[in-house]
């Protein structure tokens, strides 16, 4: 069984919180950027990948890792939960690293109760700024991990996701969260392909070209950077390999809503309203 302790869990957060509803036919295959708890309340889920396949039936549990290429669709619609954890970068510890995810699960009625209850205060809480609401989305989110770890932390020997994916994948998955100024003509050279190869195989598996997948972790690395560090911008577009603040400021904003400065000031030092 994994080991878990209260010093793994510090640099975690609820990235994501979304009462879902989806109509009948909806359908998908972007990966996620993050690890993501589902809750099913109503309807159908199937999340198909290269290899496996998974139904989702009301009352059902999903938990799915980051960067897990997957084709996901609804026949009937479907009303579900979901919450997304962002784990740290730079070689911190990952908690669920060693989990074997994916895992569909059914809850007891009581666990699930739970689940549903916490998962809709995180989502109503996640589109608030105040620090006393962030502190209770972040309390809400590690309780809903304590209601499914029996379910997920299974003994040793089961398929990791890892253990899905071919090796050259999973490596230029971490090379791109690890080494975001990475190119993908080194990504390609390590992966053994050409360029165009490359580009082929990781769309097939991904569901995306590797251009958009390294932007997107570039951005979320600079966003954690913003948390974490007092780097100025320029300093954090040549880390993670962009070529300047201006062109940083500019796709930030445009993939996040906020230009840097603000996500700083926000996340840094937010207004506590009498808190």
């Amino acid at each position: 069984m994994m080991q878990i302790t209260l010093k793994s869990l510090v640099n975690f957060e609820v990235n994501s919180a979304i009462h879902h509803q989806w109509p009948a036919g909806y359908s998908t295959n972007l990966p996620s950027q993050h690890y993501q708890i589902w809750l099913l309340e109503e309807g159908d889920v199937s999340v198909q990948s290269s290899e496996h396949q998974w139904a989702l039936t009301a009352g059902q549990a999903f938990m799915m890792p980051a960067h897990y290429p997957r084709y996901i669709h609804s026949h009937q619609g479907a009303a579900l939960l979901s919450v997304g954890y962002r784990t740290p970068s730079f070689n911190q510890g990952d908690i669920f690293s060693d989990l074997p995810l994916p895992q569909l699960w059914q809850p007891s009625a009581a666990d699930y109760q739970t689940m549903k209850t916490w998962m809709k205060q995180i989502a109503t809480l996640h589109r608030y700024r105040e620090f006393n609401k962030q502190l209770t989305r972040q309390g809400l989110g590690l309780a809903i991990l304590g209601v499914v770890w029996p379910y997920i932390n299974q003994p040793a020997g089961e398929q990791t996701a890892a253990d899905m994916l071919p090796d050259w994948l999973a490596r230029s998955l971490h090379l791109m969260k690890e080494q975001p100024a990475i190119s993908i003509e080194e990504l390609a050279v390590t992966a053994g392909f050409s360029v165009a190869q490359y580009r082929r195989n990781f769309h097939r598996w991904m569901g995306d070209s590797p251009q958009r997948y390294l932007k997107a972790q570039r951005l979320e690395t600079a966003r954690l950077l913003l948390e974490i560090s007092d780097l100025p911008l320029h300093a954090i577009a040549q880390k993670i390999g962009l070529k300047s603040g201006n062109y940083l400021s500019d796709a930030f904003k445009k993939h996040y809503g906020h230009l840097p400065s603000y996500y700083r000031n926000e996340r840094r030092f937010p207004k506590k309203n009498g808190n």
